[in-house]
């Protein structure tokens, strides 16, 4: 009979089928079970970590398109922080694996704590809040030191509200930052 522990060499196929489906929960459960039994996950090949964070950045993505501008229509959000508390909330409703403000890694000899982070998947969630008064430049500046920091081997989503059409030319915003990989930029109204 052949062992079923996956190997440490090679992917086993239901994992690839579950990267395939955007079965997070599975790849998920796997690395988990595999940490326990040899004490450290192996590494995820970076084909399949591609696609997972793609079907997850879309998951996220639908859910935060559909419930960012409901929440915020009668009351905007006082400042960043409470963007993001409300952001975290609701993606916890739907990923448990989510943490919020956790030191994921140091970068220059400083720690380095992302927005929200889905454990297991190197997928980083940014969030960036342009109020009436503040200049895109500064969520420009913003993302591009998110992503000096961002640590080897993972992805960014950045979640970009800007209510009072601060952007003026969404595409050439999104499209700097998306060219430089591994990352995605989400502009909600």
């Amino acid at each position: 009979m052949q062992d079923p522990t996956p190997s440490r060499t090679r992917t086993p196929f239901p994992l690839r089928q579950a990267a395939r489906d955007g079965d997070v929960a599975l790849v998920l459960g796997w690395a988990q079970a595999v940490g326990t039994k040899w004490g450290t996950c192996p590494p995820i090949p970076e084909e399949y970590l591609l696609e997972l964070w793609r079907r997850l950045i879309r998951a996220v993505i639908a859910v935060l398109d559909e419930s960012v501008p409901m929440m915020f229509s009668a009351q905007p959000p006082k400042d960043e922080p409470d963007f993001n508390q409300k952001v975290g909330a609701v993606l916890r409703t739907h990923i448990p694996q989510l943490q919020s403000e956790h030191p994921l890694a140091s970068f220059a000899c400083a720690g380095y704590t992302p927005d929200h982070v889905i454990q297991g998947n190197h997928l980083e969630i940014e969030s960036k809040y342009i109020r009436t008064n503040t200049s895109p430049a500064k969520a420009r500046d913003g993302i591009s030191a998110d992503l000096t920091n961002k640590p080897e081997g993972s992805a960014i989503l950045f979640v970009v509200y800007d209510p009072d059409r601060r952007i003026t030319d969404d595409r050439t915003f999104r499209e700097h930052f998306e060219s430089k990989g591994s990352c995605v930029v989400r502009i909600l109204r």
